[in-house]
């Protein structure tokens, strides 16, 4: 089911590992790239083993064990759907890969180009603040580089002036920004 799923719609950048179960597991501490062949995007996240109750699929029609009591008590290291198992007519809990992952991007064209915006990404979500820094890191470069551009062409504009007519910029020199 894992390979059905996740695979036919992203391929596996990293770890290299083998596409199975066990190989899976084996690296749930590494973090995981999964790319999307159709548009290129990339999802970096963590692989969560878990369990899930598969409807039509029951448990035994036996009571609850004896040192149960009437209800069902908490317990932290189970999980929800490990508790109610033995019940009768509940689920049994299939085992499941859950994959939780954000969007690799760099800006917001690259968002543009797979078909994001911002507010596909949760607030909570560090992608947002980056795409967002980068953006204003690019408008900074940007102005500083037709600032430069403005100096230059000034400054070639006054060696002009003071070639024609010896005093610098005539008083009807017009410096035009763009």
């Amino acid at each position: 089911m894992l390979v059905c799923v996740v695979w036919c719609c992203a391929q596996l950048r990293h770890p290299h590992t083998e596409l199975s179960w066990e190989g899976i597991t084996r690296e749930t501490a590494s973090s995981f790239v999964l790319q999307v062949p159709s548009t290129g995007l990339q999802l970096k996240g963590q692989m969560i083993p878990s369990s899930i109750p598969v409807p039509g699929e029951v448990g035994s029609r036996s009571a609850p064990p004896a040192h149960w009591p009437g209800r069902v008590q908490r317990q932290p290291h189970l999980s929800f759907a490990a508790m109610l198992s033995p019940l009768a007519g509940c689920p049994v809990p299939k085992p499941v890969m859950l994959f939780l992952g954000s969007p690799r991007l760099a800006n917001l064209d690259e968002m543009l180009k797979v078909g994001l915006f911002l507010s596909d990404i949760p607030l909570h979500d560090l992608s947002r603040d980056f795409v967002l820094l980068a953006e204003q890191r690019q408008a900074e470069a940007d102005l500083k580089e037709k600032f430069e551009k403005l100096t230059l062409d000034l400054k070639v504009r006054s060696r002009f002036g003071d070639q024609r007519d010896g005093r610098g910029l005539s008083r009807r020199a017009v410096v035009v920004v763009r």
